[in-house]
This record gives structure tokens, C-alpha cells and sequence, in this order.
């Protein structure tokens, strides 16, 4: 009867020593198809087997080989990374999701299982964790506020440099990016500071200001050679000085037209009176004249004259 591996979801390749596989005379396998296996002798490749039943070797010629057996499977690899922080030290959780798949049975013979028996997914998040975590979402989230730290955009910022990493360690792994997906978990105080803000619990849609404008902005005070937050604080305070000298000279200008206007209307007040005064004297002088008291009424002279 020819051997079959016997494998687990959690294991990705697994090496069986030929002895091990039944049959006197003739060790067969079968191998499934959505597995490879590679015949080894004394940790060399000798042949790859897909899909279909193979004879490997006879018990006499069984020693010193071996059989690595790979699930081709798509795997899903999940984890949580915890005490991750904001730029305002709020505390987040990283739920990332990983599908994976075997993408070169001989790179992860050669480089990853040296004198392993056994690959899990354990040890192939051992192999990223490092990148993933220390290089990627620590930095990120910690430039970041909480609000933007959940906001689509972040998010998929960060899904797209996880798949990055992991295309790279593709290339000594053989393992291959079918998806990345992340989400986030918070803590009950972040909950609360968020609450306080008005920000619901939920993962935030929209970013309030677009990374990509803030580089471009970077950028191009970057190649003017201004310091970020330079031009835009001196060009404030520039027009707020401008703004300020504008209305001192406007106040100066109405104080000095309302004193000119004060001075017109005392000039005024002081000419009508000397014609009044004037006219006044005149009045006095011609009633004198007439043989009349000064301020005296003519018509009631005239009356006692005619009596």
C-alpha cells in the first residue's frame, strides 16, 4: 500500500526518513494534489514528485534518504500584536491576517528547513515578525494619531508594506502572498479618550488630512529648502503684522479727519457768533441814533410819540 502523509492545517512541510514508509521490497507514495514532495539523500535533492503515486526507494536502498513533504494548500496565518502606540500614546492592537501558500518547494527545502523536521506557521510568522512588527507597524503607528492610525488609509498603507516584506522573504522562503488583511483592537481607555473626542469606536473611513498631501507638502518645502512649518508661521505672521499696521493707519487717518472736522465746526461756531455779536452792536447804535433806548421796540416808541 503506498504511504500518505499524514498532515496537520498547522503544518506546512514536514521530512519523513524512507524507513519510516511501509512496504518490503518497494517504498511507494501518493501524493495528494495540492502537495509536493522532494526525494533527499544525505540532505541533497535527488527528484520532486507532484501530484500522482510514485516508487522512491526499496528497503535495501532506503537508508540515508529522505522524503520532505509540502502542503500547497493556502494557509491562513493569524496573530495579534499588542502594545503598539500612537503618537499620542494610545494604546492600539494589530490584528493581521495572512493567507499564504507554498510558491517554491526547493527554496523552502534549502533555506528553511536545514535540519528541521518540521515547518509550521509559527515558524514562518517567526521569520516576519521582526520586519512586520519592529519595522513596520511600530514605526507607523507611532507617527500617527489614533484617529488616522484606523482610517482606511493608514490601514491600507500598512497592508501594503506587509505584503512587501513579505514578497521579499518570498525570495528565500518560497512562500507566496495570497492576502493581507489588518484591523485594530482597543483598549477600553483608548476607547474612552476616543468617546471624549467624539471619534466613534468604529474603524474611521476618512482621514482628515491624506498622507499623500502631507508628503507633497514635505516635498516641496523639502526642495525649497525650508524647514516644514517655517514658510507657512513666517508668511502668518508677516500678514498679521500687515493686517495690524492697515488698521492702525486707518484709525489715524479717522482720528485725523474727525479733528479737522472738530476744528471746522468750532472755526464755524466762532464766525457765526462774531456776526451775531456784530449785528448785535449795529442794532444798539441805530436805535441810539433814533432817539430810541438801546434794545427798546420802535413800534411801541412810535405809539407813546403819536400820544
Amino acid at each position: 500500500m503506498a504511504y500518505k502523509w499524514q498532515r496537520s492545517d498547522a503544518v506546512v512541510a514536514q521530512r519523513i526518513a524512507c524507513y519510516q514508509i511501509g512496504g518490503f521490497l518497494s517504498k511507494k507514495i501518493l501524493v495528494g494534489p495540492d502537495e509536493s514532495a522532494i526525494l533527499e539523500e544525505d540532505g541533497n535533492p535527488l527528484k520532486i514528485f507532484d501530484k500522482g503515486g510514485y516508487g522512491v526507494c526499496s528497503r535495501m536502498s532506503a537508508a540515508g534518504k529522505e522524503l520532505v513533504w509540502f502542503d500547497k494548500r493556502p494557509k491562513n496565518l493569524r496573530r495579534e500584536i499588542e502594545g503598539l502606540w500612537t503618537k499620542e500614546d494610545k494604546k492600539v492592537t494589530a490584528v493581521v491576517d495572512l493567507k499564504i501558500a507554498l510558491s517554491d518547494a526547493e527554496k523552502m527545502r534549502k533555506f528553511m528547513m536545514g535540519s528541521r523536521n518540521i515547518i509550521t506557521l509559527e515558524d514562518i510568522w517567526n521569520e516576519v515578525e521582526a520586519d512586520v512588527v519592529s519595522g513596520l507597524l511600530k514605526p507607523k503607528i507611532k507617527s500617527a494619531r489614533i484617529d488616522r492610525v484606523m482610517g482606511e488609509e493608514k490601514t491600507q498603507e500598512i497592508k501594503a508594506g506587509i505584503d512587501v516584506i513579505l514578497r521579499k522573504k518570498n525570495e528565500l522562503m518560497g512562500i507566496g502572498i495570497v492576502s493581507v488583511e489588518i484591523g485594530w483592537k482597543l483598549s477600553g481607555e483608548t476607547e474612552q479618550y476616543l468617546g471624549k473626542r467624539g471619534v466613534a469606536k468604529e474603524i474611521i473611513e476618512e482621514e482628515t488630512i491624506s498622507e499623500e498631501a502631507d508628503t507633497m507638502k514635505a516635498l516641496h518645502r523639502h526642495e525649497v529648502g525650508e524647514i516644514l512649518g517655517e514658510v507657512d508661521d513666517r508668511e502668518k505672521a508677516i500678514g498679521e503684522m500687515e493686517s495690524e499696521r492697515v488698521r492702525r493707519e486707518a484709525k489715524i487717518e479717522l482720528e485725523k479727519e474727525e479733528s479737522q472736522e472738530d476744528l471746522r465746526e468750532a472755526m464755524e461756531a466762532i464766525k457765526l457768533k462774531k456776526i451775531k455779536d456784530k449785528a448785535g452792536v449795529m442794532s444798539d447804535m441805530e436805535r441810539k441814533r433814533l432817539g430810541l433806548g438801546a434794545g427798546q421796540d420802535s413800534g411801541k416808541g412810535g405809539r407813546e410819540g403819536a400820544k
